[in-house]
């Protein structure tokens, strides 16, 4: 089991991915030694794989996660996801966007922001469907929600400690933004 583990653990390093993850792509069965001192509990999870799944970030990758979508209003607006109703999120090549893209499930909650000189979330909308099949160009189709009542500013989310960690405000440049459900409904409910 041990070097089953360590050959996951390096896997997982090397492609980014967690160790569970790692773990279940290679469909290696895990046999837990009830009486061993190698940090392993009754699941098959060791404290590595849940500070991995629990980081300091405060994500969770069990669970549906919100994001946000960065787009040029003068390229695709939210006015135009509200006239489409659907559309496939695309023009994404950044890997870290990219891999957020890929990770989404259908049913999760987004929030749509407009860069450029407005900088601000103005509206919401909802994973629909995921094709992954191309892993450099995931194909993500979703629906349009509401636009926000009181859409708030690059510059009132970076002054909210909510945001002190966020790739939102680290990674200026990141088009696809996991979200925590507390930086959800702070965005949405403005």
């Amino acid at each position: 089991m041990g070097v089953e583990f360590g050959l996951a653990f390096r896997i997982a390093e090397v492609v980014n991915l967690t160790c569970e993850r790692a773990i279940r792509r290679l469909g290696i069965r895990l046999r837990i030694n009830l009486h061993s001192t190698h940090g392993i509990d009754f699941n098959g999870h060791t404290n590595m794989m849940r500070r991995a799944r629990l980081g300091d970030s405060g994500y969770d990758i069990r669970k549906p996660m919100p994001h946000l979508l960065k787009t040029e209003p003068a390229a695709y607006s939210y006015a135009n996801l509200e006239r489409d109703r659907e559309t496939i999120w695309d023009g994404v090549t950044n890997p870290t966007a990219v891999k957020h893209l890929r990770e989404m499930k259908p049913g999760e909650k987004l929030v749509i922001y407009h860069t450029g000189d407005e900088r601000r979330a103005v509206g919401t909308a909802t994973v629909v469907s995921v094709a992954a099949k191309d892993p450099k160009t995931p194909l993500v189709r979703i629906k349009v929600g509401s636009a926000m009542k009181s859409p708030r500013t690059l510059a009132e989310i970076k002054e909210h400690k909510l945001f002190a960690d966020s790739p939102l405000v680290k990674q200026g440049r990141l088009s696809v933004v996991p979200l925590t459900e507390q930086q959800y409904e702070w965005l949405t409910k403005g």
